[in-house]
């Protein structure tokens, strides 16, 4: 086999035409991650990064440093090979929990290229939008387990399930595929387990067409549909503690396991796909992103440190947030005594201290979020102020962002700030460093 640069490829023009655009969209979506493509890699990767492709060249994922990583995806024609070459910059991208996830990706590419390039990559923009994602996420998740074909038709069913409505409502179901049954009944049996799990008098076949009156009875918040790898769903499994969620809680509380998955809609929004693993697969707006949870962790808590439960109570409050079309800043300063340099107003809900980890205190905590200006906590939890109006008087957009983005940038200039907007997008800015969930 020859290799040659994807650039010397019959059709390369047709590629070029649009797809090039669209495949950096789709995958800079996906990661959050900026996204530069390498048409001649057997030229540029050497000299660029310091990294000999044909010293291996069946190596499809290379780290180049802590903030970029490089995947390599090949179209064959005849006895040769092009290569193209994607590197990803995102803050400590090499720390993410589940590498393989690049390995997958990088098969899904090459596979797309392979399927594009017999109309000589005219059809490329039918294989490089969501559908690419829509792909490797069915191969990610289903790997050694599963049949990537029916986890791939299930992932477009729930997705309908999304946008149906029952009674004339949009409704969130759930449904969790495990390969053991009885790791279920056995958590039902243990005292302080977390759920319980029943037989249905009725089975539904997984592949029959949607019937809302069916996927309605399961809340996909404390009750769930529950079927091992057979066509038939027969089981219901019930959470005990509603306030589990969220997907950072639901991995916490092990309600699922192994390589057990939980695919939840949620009200017309969103559909995701939750793993045991701490990762997140979430479409919304029309988008799929990639969410680790256990990555996510790292980058707060070591930018400002606070105890596992602050933690855990934070992420909550901003899924939460975004899943219920909450427009909401959060400032968590690193100095207290200084947040008079970066807001002008600020408002005190009460004398007795109110922390976000106190389950009591929710609703009024929710309806302090969704109040206008930002919501101080400190480090410890505690609420410190509500309604607060950053000073922008001295900012000057560079970029087209909104009046709350701009304040959670300046806020951010003293500790870490969420901005999470009406249309479910989380942004987390600390310092000069901007994450996109």
């Amino acid at each position: 086999m020859e290799y040659k640069n994807f650039r010397s490829v019959h059709g390369y023009e047709n590629f070029m035409r649009g797809c090039q655009t669209l495949l950096i969209h789709t995958l800079e979506n996906f990661f959050s991650a900026k996204v530069r493509l390498h048409f001649e890699p057997l030229r540029e990767i050497q000299p660029w990064y310091g990294i000999d492709i044909l010293n291996c060249v069946e190596r499809k994922v290379y780290g180049i440093d802590k903030d970029n990583v490089m995947i390599v995806s090949h179209v064959n024609i005849d006895d040769f090979s092009y290569l193209l070459a994607i590197v990803f910059n995102l803050k400590d991208i090499s720390s993410f929990t589940q590498k393989n996830i690049f390995d997958v990706l990088a098969s899904s590419i090459s596979n797309a290229l392979q399927d594009s390039q017999c109309s000589l990559f005219r059809s490329s923009v039918l294989h490089f939008d969501q559908s690419l994602i829509h792909r490797t996420i069915a191969k990610y998740v289903s790997k050694g387990k599963y049949d990537p074909y029916k986890i791939f038709n299930l992932m477009s069913k729930f997705n309908a399930i999304r946008t149906t409505t029952f009674e004339g409502k949009y409704f969130s179901t759930g449904l969790i595929i495990t390969k053991s049954i009885h790791n279920y009944r056995d958590e039902a049996n243990k005292e302080g387990g977390i759920g319980s799990i029943f037989g249905l008098h009725f089975k539904k076949d997984i592949y029959d067409e949607i019937d809302t009156r069916f996927w309605y009875l399961a809340d996909g918040h404390s009750t769930f549909f529950l079927t091992d790898t057979k066509k038939d769903i027969h089981y219901m499994f019930v959470y005990k503690n509603k306030m589990h969620y969220d997907a950072n809680r639901i991995i916490q509380s092990k309600a699922i396991k192994g390589r057990d998955l939980l695919f939840k809609t949620e009200c017309g929004r969103e559909f995701s796909i939750i793993t045991s693993k701490s990762i997140e697969f979430i479409y919304q707006e029309n988008t799929w992103r990639y969410r680790d949870y256990k990555w996510l962790q790292k980058q707060i808590m070591n930018f400002l440190p606070m105890s596992v439960d602050v933690y855990n109570a934070l992420i909550h409050y901003v899924l939460f947030c975004s899943k219920h079309d909450i427009s909401s800043i959060i400032w968590m300063p690193k100095d207290l005594n200084s947040i008079d340099n970066y807001v002008s107003v600020k408002h005190a809900v009460s004398n007795t201290k109110i922390n976000i980890q106190d389950p009591k205190a929710e609703g009024l905590i929710i309806r302090l979020l969704s109040s206008d200006g930002a919501t101080i906590i400190s480090s410890d939890g505690a609420i410190k102020y509500y309604g607060a109006i950053a000073e922008l008087k001295d900012v000057k957009a560079k970029t087209p962002k909104g009046t709350g983005e701009s304040a959670a940038s300046i806020l951010a200039k003293n500790g870490m700030s969420f901005k999470i907007s009406q249309d479910a997008v989380i942004k987390i800015f600390m310092d000069s460093t901007m994450l996109k969930l």
